[in-house]
């Protein structure tokens, strides 16, 4: 169930500072006694869209005298306040009439109320109609008479009062008809919704639709606009197992009894028309998962039911590929809107039989009034709540809804002490906070009022117990001040606990640091302090009724110490003999007051649990026959250390040339060898008490597939595949495959779905695909198998560790993982290329931009991924790129990211490249073309009018050029001249054979322009005048 929060809006009256009085006003302070009335009569209850009007001579009568009434308001069942001249009643509620006039320079009021009521069923068109009546022959006897609706192609009927589909765990929600002609459907489909009455965003959508052709009606149901799913038994479609049923999914809907008169036997034709009347119930028995169902009873047999389907399953993984979160108190809009007519008719002839329980005279009313208080929800125990006298309390929030709308859309609230005793005494409360000063029974009394008038009150009892003491925040928190530590310490939470009066409590720690950022963490974790400065421990305890923050400060000092920023070496579980790998990914700083400065550590292997020898952390080989562990030491304090797991190794012949095992790349409970002349490498169960196996090399997730087969004739078996994070080992997905007695099926999650096709006898593939929020497993194979099976979670982590586990099979065959075949014909090494991911600039930049460059996925499937192999240059045209501060840009290690920024016109290439360990190489590149769209300036240095004879040359007097990339060099610049005519009369551009020099032979006044020109086409111009004389 969804919680929605309401804001609170106040809908202020100003009244000429009136005192309002219930029924009556009264006159003043001095004549407290005398009453006053206005001489209206109001009706106790209107219709919506009804008007009011009152006269204009209007007296209030105050004790013997009278007084002219200077203004009316009526103020709505809102809230809002409206001018009473021909006030139309808009909408149902309870209202309020406020009659004004000035007594001996005083306001004096009178107030009067009254209701509106709206229609029961009502129509968006002006078009449809409904009556009440006899019904067709199929209706028991106590639907024998109910609605007859008549509505108009496009229209929508909607029925007033809600629904609530969370009061019990089985709802009907309506029980109808469709009248029908025999051949050719009066009415093709017709939308039935159920609209979350808080919430119009939540909705399912019941679709009922005709196919006269096929002589059936089918249902279908959707939440939210999502696509629509129907329920059948039988083959035709994809098989789903839904609460315990075997089921198909079927594209066209749920199919249900119609009403064409052909299908009716003999017999039944003799008792007249035929007509399948049916009833739609919500069933929420399944917790997280309800279900739309359809039921219909026989027309010879009207109380024995004769079909009963579920039409969809909400939040079924099988059945849809989105979730349904629910309705917010289960509280829905019924409509029915109708499409697709038929047989020239312009209305659709609907029956309705039942509504939620409500039939016969229950559905012969022609108004709808809310007599239903609203719903207050508050997570407070029912039997009360434990407090400290002494601690501050926050009043608890309820959440208040109701279908009409809520009176200042919240509850209000009085609090008592000892409400029940001879001495009740309310108590202050401040900004929603009060202190209960003794020890003893507290009372909050929760009010909310609807528009209508209907009061709802909820009671919450807190008992003060215990006096709290001092420093206590109403959580006990049991915990030690961290006190003076230094940079490099690990801070330790486990000891760490709270204590709640009312049993159960939950802590969150929040820590900020010198920078000021602040970072959460759980008690189980450990905490390094990264940094020299002043540190704050926030550790926020809650439970039922407290949320109370403990605060420890405390400073990191500088003591030299060294850290490394990980607590471990995250490395492979099994790595290769003969591979080589790197470790190289963890950093080691000195902690000071002016910052962390890069330290260096020295790197060891352990092999087979010997002495320590030292290595080369960024390329390492593996010379153990068993297991392997890697350590780094801060070369300056080798007392910070870190390790890795003990790792296991496996012998796959890597440095015999031609010759690797790749059988041997799963180790568990099957051995794997080659079979000649197949294109597969054989599994077949060992002597280990295992049935699980392990890929030993970590693989790119998004490139993830295994291509497996599953030997014909093998019976009642499974195979699950598992893929982990490969630095977060407990993010985990799976996938189940297997046949049994009914078929194929795959699973995730615990819910399981039949699959048209079989799975053994062929080679089937499964890959990983994360498609924007959502996850699948495909599987596809030779047999007809073609499944997308949505899993609800991802693996968070760029590589993972691959695994199997299989229950009922002696022997399979791996055709491929990943890219990598496993064949048995002419496969004999690591050919294949890696893998390399890579995050792309966008094609165009403009100047001045920064793209920062990516750290790259990069993996292979045989082969571990050394950190050095993984480069990246980038051109900037023929040349290398060289950055502002001067780095130049080739073969740079790609375990770090860097910024390029686009300061030259031009065209820059980005080049990432990764060898794999046998010399397998990828290049991943883009290209990022410079865009400059800024004109150059060119400036005339000397005189801009120049005086000349006829027959003079003139030169053009000095100028610059710049350009926001461009070289002066490269920029263009030519000379034009135009006569006072405008006429051109020069065109000459200024390089090293021109200086862009014109002789003039005529008298007159010239202009002359230079235009300059950059790289990209960007233009500009300077001009200067030449008189000739």
């Amino acid at each position: 169930m969804k919680t929605k929060k309401f804001r609170l809006i106040y809908f202020v009256l100003a009244l000429c500072l009136c005192t309002f009085a219930i029924g009556f006003g009264l006159y003043g302070n001095r004549n407290a006694n005398v009453k006053a009335d206005v001489n209206v009569e109001l009706s106790e209850k209107y219709s919506v869209g009804e008007a009011l009007n009152f006269p204009d001579d209007l007296k209030m009568q105050v004790g013997s005298e009278e007084y002219d009434v200077t203004r009316i308001y009526v103020v709505f069942p809102d809230g809002t306040a409206h001018v009473a001249e021909n006030t139309v009643l808009s909408m149902v509620g309870s209202y309020e009439v406020v009659f004004e006039s000035t007594v001996d320079g005083k306001c004096v009021s009178v107030k009067k109320s009254f209701r509106a009521t709206g229609s029961l069923i009502s129509f968006e068109g002006d078009d449809s109609f409904a009556t009440y009546g006899e019904m067709n022959n199929n209706w028991t006897e106590a639907y024998k008479n109910g609605l007859k609706i008549s509505l108009a192609d496009g229209d929508t009927i909607k029925y007033a009062r809600p629904l609530n589909l969370y009061e019990s765990d089985m709802t009907d929600i309506i029980s109808m008809n469709v009248l029908q002609k025999d051949t050719v459907a009066d009415v093709g489909q017709m939308v039935i919704r159920l609209t979350d009455v808080y919430d119009p965003s939540v909705f399912i959508e019941i679709l009922y639709k005709n196919d006269p052709t096929a002589d059936v009606s089918v249902l279908r149901a959707s939440a939210n606009g999502g696509n629509s799913v129907g329920l059948n038994t039988g083959s035709a479609g994809v098989g789903v197992t839904v609460r315990g049923q075997n089921l198909v999914k079927d594209r066209n809907g749920t199919v249900i009894n119609t009403n064409w008169y052909k299908n009716k036997t003999e017999e039944g034709k003799k008792q007249g028309p035929t007509w399948n009347n049916f009833t739609i119930y919500f069933d929420n028995t399944v917790k997280g998962k309800p279900c739309v169902s359809v039921r219909q009873t026989l027309e010879q047999n009207k109380a024995t039911v004769a079909l009963n389907k579920m039409i969809a399953e909400f939040n079924n993984a099988d059945l849809f590929a989105y979730d349904f979160n629910g309705f917010t108190t289960g509280e829905v809009w019924l409509t029915l809107s109708p499409s697709s007519f038929g047989n020239g008719i312009t209305h659709a002839p609907i029956e309705i039989g039942a509504i939620a329980g409500e039939y016969g005279e229950n559905l012969n009313v022609s108004e709808y009034e809310d007599l239903t208080p609203p719903t207050i929800l508050l997570d407070v125990p029912e039997t009360g709540v434990k407090i400290y006298a002494g601690c501050p309390v926050t009043v608890p929030v309820p959440a208040v809804y109701d279908a009409s709308g809520v009176k200042g859309n919240a509850a209000n609230y009085v609090v008592w002490f000892n409400m029940d005793s001879s001495a009740p005494r309310m108590i202050s409360v401040k900004n929603g906070v009060f202190t209960p000063n003794k020890v003893g029974n507290y009372t909050i009394i929760y009010t909310a009022t609807d528009r209508n008038g209907n009061v709802a009150t909820k009671t919450v009892n807190l008992y003060a117990t215990t006096v709290a003491q001092e420093g206590k925040l109403g959580v006990d928190l049991d915990y030690a001040p961290v006190g003076a530590r230094n940079a490099g310490d690990v801070l330790s939470f486990r000891n760490v606990s709270v204590i709640s009066l009312n049993g159960e409590a939950s802590i969150e720690i929040r820590i900020t640091t010198p920078s000021g950022d602040t970072e959460t963490i759980n008690v189980s974790d450990d905490y390094i302090l990264r940094s020299v400065g002043n540190y704050k421990i926030e550790y926020v305890c809650s439970d039922v009724i407290y949320n109370c923050v403990y605060t420890d400060e405390f400073t990191a000092a500088d003591a030299g110490q060294y850290g490394f920023d990980a607590e471990k070496i995250i490395m492979p579980e099994y790595v290769i003999n003969g591979a080589h790998y790197s470790f190289d990914h963890v950093n080691l700083v000195k902690y000071t007051a002016g910052g962390n400065v890069s330290a260096e550590y020295e790197a060891y292997m352990i092999s087979d649990g010997g002495s320590p020898v030292k290595c080369d952390a960024s390329d390492t080989e593996i010379v153990a026959e068993n297991t392997v562990v890697f350590r780094l030491v801060a070369k300056n304090d080798p007392s910070k250390i870190i390790e890795s797991d003990e790792l296991k190794v496996v012998d796959v012949n890597y440095k015999v040339k031609n010759n690797l095992q790749f059988g041997k790349y799963f180790v568990g409970g099957y051995d794997g060898a080659k079979s000649e002349g197949k294109s597969y490498t054989v599994f077949s169960r060992n002597d280990k008490s295992t049935d699980s196996l392990d890929f030993i090399n970590p693989l790119v997730t998004e490139y993830f597939s295994f291509s497996f087969e599953i030997p014909a004739g093998t019976a009642n078996y499974s195979l699950t595949i598992k893929l982990r994070g490969y630095n977060d080992r407990d993010n985990s997905v799976e996938l189940k495959l297997g046949e049994d007695a009914t078929g194929s099926y795959c699973e995730t999650n615990g819910s399981k779905v039949r699959i048209s096709g079989k799975l053994s006898g062929v080679s089937t593939e499964v890959r990983y695909s994360a498609e924007g929020s959502e996850t699948y497993f495909y599987v596809v194979n030779g047999n007809g198998v073609d499944e997308r099976v949505r899993i609800g979670k991802s693996v968070s982590d760029t590589s993972c560790l691959f695994g199997l586990t299989t229950d009922g099979v002696d022997e399979f065959y791996v055709y491929g993982v990943s890219n990598q075949s496993f064949s048995s014909i002419n496969n004999f090494d690591d050919k294949t290329d890696p893998y390399l991911v890579v995050e792309k600039a966008e094609p165009v930049a403009t100047f001045g931009s920064v793209f920062t460059t990516c750290i790259p996925v990069s993996g292979d499937v045989l082969t571990p991924a050394l950190t050095k192999n993984c480069t990246l240059t980038v051109y900037f045209g023929d040349d290398i790129y060289t950055s502002p501060i001067g780095t130049e840009f080739i073969n740079l290690p790609v375990n770090r990211v860097y910024d390029v920024t686009f300061d030259k016109y031009g065209e820059y290439v980005f080049v990432y490249r990764f060898v794999d360990g046998k010399g397998n190489s990828v290049d991943a590149s883009f290209l990022v073309n410079f865009i400059d769209d800024i004109s150059p300036v060119i400036t005339i240095q000397g005189k801009t009018e120049i005086n000349a004879k006829i027959g003079e040359t003139v030169t053009p007097p000095l100028y610059t050029v710049t350009d926001n990339c461009s070289a002066a060099e490269n920029i263009t610049v030519s000379v034009i001249v135009y006569n006072e005519r405008g006429m051109l009369v020069s065109a000459s551009r200024i390089d090293k054979n021109s200086n862009g020099s014109y002789t003039f032979k005529q008298a007159g006044k010239y202009t002359v322009y230079l235009y300059c020109m950059d790289e990209t086409g960007n233009f500009a111009f300077a001009t200067y005048t030449v008189n000739v004389r």
